[in-house]
């Protein structure tokens, strides 16, 4: 079993930062400003995490990382829905999406193209997200 938790800058960062390092994935400035998804097994063990913050115009969502040993299971797709299910309640009229291997191909799914400015970014219009399921496809 699992558990998923949000919270608000280095709130109980410690998980966050702990899996990040495990996975070589840096902590920086942002994180103190930005919303966090945390999923954690009951032991509280780190399985996966992803952050969100505001970027210009846009609502960024990067930093999605799980952990090895679960790499294998769809941790970070859920982490992925669970930001973008807050990100459309929020202001920011496009999300941005920095993608990791483990989401890439799922993001076309979902309505995000690559952006034109940027290559390392996949762009969507919050109102144009597309949601999906694997059971019926």
């Amino acid at each position: 079993m699992f558990q998923a938790c949000w919270s608000l800058g280095k709130e109980d960062f410690a998980g966050i930062e702990s899996l990040r390092r495990a996975s070589g994935t840096a902590v920086d400035a942002m994180d103190g400003c930005a919303a966090h998804v945390f999923v954690s097994g009951e032991d509280g063990q780190p399985i996966a995490a992803g952050r969100m913050y505001p970027a210009g115009d846009a609502l960024r969502i990067d930093k999605l990382v799980v952990c090895a040993k679960h790499a294998s299971l769809p941790y970070e797709e859920l982490t992925l829905r669970m930001l973008l299910y807050r990100a459309r309640e929020l202001p920011q009229t496009m999300i941005e999406v920095e993608p990791g291997p483990g989401v890439e191909s799922l993001l076309p799914r979902f309505g995000f193209a690559p952006d034109k400015n940027d290559p390392r970014l996949m762009r969507c219009a919050r109102e144009n997200i597309t949601w999906f399921s694997q059971c019926g496809d």
